[in-house]
């Protein structure tokens, strides 16, 4: 249910961003699964994973300010609303990953 809830957001979020600021915007992604992974998982990151993931999340805010200050009033509501689907796109597949990732280490292992 998340992947085709991803799909249907992808074609709104490409349709009110350019494919530039919808490719920079879905590598929060990474963000999203890291964090998910630590809260769900325990998972804890070395100190390099955190600077690139805060590196990745400060290039993305400033590719957003710089689009966001290029554009007229008039299309603020169509970029927000494909950046609020890009962001819907992130969270549900870093959710999605990191649950999957949690029901396969659950399931005791078959020996053959």
């Amino acid at each position: 249910a998340a992947y085709s809830f991803q799909m249907s957001m992808e074609y709104v979020a490409l349709a009110n961003l350019n494919a530039a600021v919808f490719s920079v915007l879905v590598q929060c992604k990474l963000l999203f699964t890291a964090s998910f992974s630590f809260a769900i998982l325990r998972k804890r990151l070395k100190y390099m994973q955190i600077i690139s993931l805060v590196l990745l999340t400060t290039g993305v805010m400033l590719i957003n300010i710089n689009n966001m200050t290029s554009s007229k009033s008039e299309e603020m509501g169509s970029i927000m609303t494909g950046v609020i689907a890009t962001v819907s796109i992130a969270v549900s597949s870093g959710f999605a990953s990191v649950y999957t990732e949690k029901v396969i280490k659950a399931q005791p292992e078959l020996t053959a």
